[in-house]
């Protein structure tokens, strides 16, 4: 709806205003990318995945039996997720080809089970945040309890379909870059909390004989704008 699209745009505007380099950033271009993509196409590829299962739509509610309508509902929600997976990866393969050089066709299937777990996250983490506004500390607690069970399962439901043979593709060149040798990586170790970061780099020995390691400090933001 025209809605949508504008509280999209909205959100873009305003993200943009604050931080421009925001639009040359994977997770910006990523993210939006892939809203667009669900609310374009999302709801036409839903109902034309629902249609054949669905009753015919001229027949009257009253006549249709409960057990048709629940069929019905079951049909409609597995339509949704499934049209929103379809749509958000072909959203994002783009990019993912373009930043990452690699793509992963199991992602339309581990999302059919991943989405609802997601989306159950983050109920139960707003019902904790409610509870402990209202200084209901137990509840909240076991919550919280019930949140990280949920978030173990949905991160060894990723760990499972990325480790599916034919998970992900490289694309793009696999040319090794000049000065290394196959089998030898460059090592990158991110470290940094509260907005400060540091960065562990460790040169292959056909780069550097005998391993270079360097310490890279970029300091906290307000360092970052002082310089």
């Amino acid at each position: 709806s025209p809605r949508l699209f504008n509280l999209l745009g909205l959100a873009a505007l305003l993200i943009l205003l604050v931080d421009t380099q925001q639009l040359f950033l994977p997770r910006f271009q990523l993210s939006f990318t892939v809203l667009l993509f669900i609310a374009l196409f999302g709801h036409r590829l839903r109902k034309l995945i629902e249609a054949p299962f669905r009753s015919d739509p001229f027949i009257l509610r009253r006549l249709i039996n409960p057990v048709r309508h629940s069929f019905n509902a079951g049909v409609s929600w597995f339509a949704a997720i499934l049209a929103i997976s379809v749509t958000s990866w072909i959203g994002s393969a783009g990019w993912l080809s373009w930043h990452f050089h690699s793509l992963a066709p199991v992602g339309v299937i581990a999302n059919l089970f991943m989405v609802p777990l997601a989306g159950l996250v983050i109920t139960i983490a707003f019902a904790s945040l409610i509870f402990s506004a209202l200084h209901i500390g137990p509840v909240a607690a076991l919550l919280n309890q019930l949140n990280v069970g949920a978030a173990i399962l949905l991160t060894s439901w990723a760990q499972f379909f990325a480790t599916l043979p034919g998970a992900t593709h490289h694309v793009g060149s696999s040319d090794i870059p000049i000065g290394f040798e196959v089998g030898e990586t460059l090592r990158i170790d991110s470290m940094g909390a509260f907005g400060a970061s540091a960065n562990l780099i460790q040169l292959p020995n056909s780069v550097a004989p005998g391993s270079q390691n360097w310490i890279v400090d970029s300091g906290d933001d307000l360092t970052y704008r002082n310089q």
